[in-house]
This record gives structure tokens, sequence and C-alpha cells, in this order.
């Protein structure tokens, strides 16, 4: 059943939970994670060996492990004040027009390709297309960044691909880690 709610879940432009690498918790008591860079932000790469200083212990990336196929990305269920990282990397077999379809609970940032493309610092709940980004993807290989800070209730995000009509691609690979 996981299986098939993946390739489902994917025909819609979202990526697979597992497919992300994510960095976290950092702290944000008081709203300092939304303009704390804890890592470089504005980068292609990640090194996937660096250590870095979390809320209680040193932390490095990991393989996401949200095992609900419902397109929310969750960092966590607890309400504490904390900021994460998810990272994903995909193929793109052409340079082409596309939107990023996005929303956060709470404070989110999202980098394409190591630039800016959208922040917001609302304290809401999350909602699946909220945000319409239009971005350009390159050929071959592409990366996004997401940064979210969280205030209250469980923490995530929606992000999803499309083309500039809304339809989601179908020939986008997932580069990094790799998915059967």
């Amino acid at each position: 059943m996981a299986e098939n709610a993946t390739k489902i879940i994917q025909k819609t432009g979202f990526f697979p939970d597992k497919a992300w690498l994510t960095l976290g918790p950092f702290n944000n008591a008081k709203g300092v994670g939304y303009n704390t860079a804890f890592i470089t932000e504005e980068t292609a790469e990640i090194d996937l060996n660096a250590k870095y200083k979390g809320v209680d212990a040193e932390i490095k990336w990991e393989q996401a492990n949200d095992d609900t196929i419902d397109g929310f990305f969750a960092f966590g269920t607890e309400e504490n004040p904390f900021a994460a990282y998810a990272w994903i990397t995909f193929n793109s077999p052409e340079e082409r027009k596309a939107q990023i379809k996005f929303d956060s609970d709470d404070q989110g940032k999202v980098w394409l390709n190591a630039k800016k493309v959208y922040a917001h610092r609302r304290t809401r709940g999350a909602q699946i297309d909220r945000r319409t980004i239009p971005v350009t993807l390159t050929a071959g290989q592409n990366s996004i960044l997401v940064k979210v800070c969280n205030e209250s209730l469980p923490w995530g995000f929606y992000l999803r691909i499309t083309d500039p009509e809304g339809k989601p691609f179908d020939d986008l690979r997932i580069a990094f880690p790799p998915q059967n």
C-alpha cells in the first residue's frame, strides 16, 4: 500500500517524504531562527558529513522518516520553538519553466539551486498550494532547500512542482538519495 501511495503522490507533483534529507532541530526561541542561518543557506550542495550544534546535541543531515504519505512533510508534532531544514535534489531532462507550490507551518523559506525564491513570516497552519512560485528548472540536477521555523502546533510544509499550467511533470527524477 505504501509503495502505491508513494507513486500516486508523485503523480501530483509531490516528492516522497523519504526522498528528503533533514537537519534539525535548531533553536527558534522568540523567533530567532527565521533570520539565523544555521547553515550556508544559499548553496547548491550540502556536506553530509558536517555536524552542527542543534538544540540539545550535535546533529547532521539524515534521511527523513515521515511514514505518512499525504504530501505534508512533517518535522514533528511537538509544540516547541524549533527550526529545521529539508533538502532534496532531482533531475530535470531539460531547462523549463515551472511552479513550486508551497506553504509551511509556521514561517518558511525556499531556495532553488542556491537562490532564495520565497519567504514568509506567517504563523498558521499549512495549506496545499497556498503559494505559487514561478521558477525555472535547469537541465540536469536541481536542488531545493526548505527552512521552517515552528512557533505553535505541529510543523512542516507542503511542496510540489508543476508546469506553468499547474500540471505535474512526469519526468523529474530524484537524484539523492536514490529511490527504487
